[in-house]
Formats: C-alpha cells, structure tokens, sequence
C-alpha cells in the first residue's frame, strides 16, 4: 500500500445504516489521500438482509456485490491506497450459506472480516432504539450471553480470518448509559476467551476505536483487554468504523497511534 498507515473499516452509502445521500468512495479517497492514510471500504453484508429486505443495498445479492466492486475498482484505478472489503455478518443458522457466499467472492476482495451485530433478526444491539426494542422483549443477561455464545461460534466457524470489535454488545450497556444488571468488567473474561479463541484459530482481532464516540467512551476490545490479549500473541487490525468523512477526519490520529501501539511491523 501507498501509506505506512492503514484504517481497515470506514463506510460508504452502501451500508444500510447510512443515508442514502451519504459518503462515496471518491469522497474517501481524497479524504484519506489528504490525510496520507490508507482505507479499507468494509461495508456491511448481512445475508438475512440480502434475501428479506428490498431497501438493503445488496439486495439481490451477486449481481450487486459485483456492482459493488466495479463501482470501486473505477476509483482504484486513479488511487492506489484503496481496499476493497465487507463487514460480513455471521448467523448461525446461514452458516452454509455465509460459507457459498465466500467461497463466490472471497477473492474478489482486499480484506472480509466477519461479525455479530444481533442476537435476534431485526434487533441490532448497535442501534440504540432497536437495543431498547430487544429489551422488552428478552432480559439483559439473555442478550449478553448470546452474544458471546454466537461470537465464540463465529470465531470457531473457520469462515473469516478476521473479527469485528469483540465487544461491541457493550456500545450502550454500560454505566453511562443503559445500566448493565452486573460490572461489565465481569464479562471481562468472556472478551478474554473470545479472544484467545481468535489468537488459535489465527484470526485478526480489530481495534475498533468507535467505542469512544458512543457512551463506553473507549474502544473494542479496551486498550487494556487489547493489550493483554497482544502479550499472548494476538495480532490487530485498525479501524475508525467511521460511517462519514468528517468522522473518518477526525479519527486518523487516533487510528494512527492505534496502530502505533498494536502493529510492530508497518
């Protein structure tokens, strides 16, 4: 890559928590080559989505991944700091599927990394509003057990060779907001066996440094848990999860001294 720095995970109007006015990869990449660092485009790809959801930007599936990746590759003929990725979420139940999908495209990308963003269809725990819904319906204790069950199934898959913030369960459950039942320092070894799980199945953790924009006010997995989890061996990817450029703007220096602190060889 062009740069010594790289933030693996920013967002384009193709995800569908973004408006549809929202940033494209021309606006990206003149933002990142300003600010001489090298992105990676990892917007979202939820299989359930693909096949219920007709307002979903991959709806459709294969016909618009490759629009997707032409789309892309029209700017990455004019910058050389560019890659192209998905933030592919993982169900247990599509498990075969998520599996057809990968084995179809795995190659056409720079860099897939997988994730857990609900427990429950419909329910994203990252969404505020939506985590409120899922309250009401099933108990606090019950969320965050899935969670962790559904990762640790992610994780021992064999799907992905990289793993979105390990934690992120935890982005409005917290003392700053939506009071957990218990410390959420007491699940610290769950995050510590989720992320051993990765150092032996030889998978990337991310350091997703978004946690400091949303009310746990730091990032996923903490410093500390990330480097404790380093001591034994894990190996990280940078990422600002940035869903806009003033956000992506703002988040260069500190994916910079996050990668500074996890990544020995530049």
């Amino acid at each position: 890559m062009k740069y010594i720095y790289t933030d693996y995970h920013v967002h384009t109007k193709w995800s569908h928590d973004i408006k549809e006015n929202g940033p494209i990869f021309e606006e990206y990449a003149l933002a990142s080559q300003e600010n001489a660092i090298n992105i990676c485009f990892l917007d979202h790809y939820e299989v359930f989505y693909v096949k219920n959801d007709k307002t979903y930007p991959f709806y459709g599936g294969k016909d618009k991944v490759i629009e997707y990746l032409a789309e892309l590759d029209k700017v990455k003929e004019n910058h050389d700091h560019l890659l192209s990725g998905l933030e592919v979420d993982y169900y247990e139940e599509m498990e075969e599927e998520i599996a057809e999908f990968l084995d179809d495209f795995e190659k056409e990308f720079d860099f897939i990394a997988g994730t857990v963003h609900e427990t429950e269809y419909g329910y994203p725990f990252t969404t505020r509003e939506k985590l409120i819904q899922l309250l009401n319906e099933k108990n606090q204790e019950e969320i965050i057990e899935k969670f962790f069950r559904l990762s640790r199934k992610m994780i021992d898959s064999g799907l992905f060779k990289n793993i979105c913030h390990i934690d992120t369960i935890f982005r409005y459950i917290n003392e700053n907001d939506i009071k957990p039942f218990k410390n959420i320092e007491e699940y610290d070894d769950d995050i510590l066996e989720l992320g051993r799980a990765c150092i032996g199945n030889n998978i990337q953790i991310e350091y997703n440094i978004s946690g400091i924009r949303h009310p746990i006010k730091r990032p996923f997995p903490s410093k500390s848990m990330a480097l404790r989890l380093k001591g034994e061996g894990a190996k990280f990817f940078i990422g600002s999860d940035s869903h806009s450029i003033e956000v992506f703007q703002a988040s260069v220096p500190l994916v910079i001294e996050a990668f500074n602190t996890f990544n020995h060889d530049k």
